[in-house]
């Protein structure tokens, strides 16, 4: 098994890290297992994808990648997360269901109102 087929689980770390990909310009976002309800099921909803030719990683669902963005923009205010957030609303077929149910559990829906 080589190091990219190996997976790195690390319960339990509130904790957010980016990996920067220069050569192709790219962002990874890694988002570390945390212990939450919102968080296990995240994890469980993560789906594997291959990026390229033998490298395949798991990918949040949208509905999560939306409910971490509101999470972050109610932290610090940046606009750039609305901005992610109508991109991925206005692209991406989404679990409205999931998605709201999760912004009432988790009181975002003034982040959400301002996204819209």
């Amino acid at each position: 098994m080589s190091c990219l087929e190996k997976q790195i689980v690390v319960p339990y770390i509130d904790s957010f890290v980016q990996v920067l990909k220069i050569l192709e310009n790219n962002k990874i976002d890694i988002i570390l297992k945390k212990i939450s309800e919102h968080s296990i099921e995240e994890f469980a909803r993560r789906k594997k994808m291959e990026f390229w030719k033998g490298f395949e990683a798991f990918v949040a669902a949208p509905e999560d990648v939306i409910i971490k963005k509101l999470e972050f923009y109610r932290m610090g205010g940046s606009e750039k997360h609305l901005t992610d957030i109508r991109g991925i609303v206005a692209e991406t077929p989404l679990d409205n269901q999931c998605l709201g149910g999760w912004i009432f559990k988790l009181s975002l829906q003034q982040e959400w109102e301002k996204a819209q």
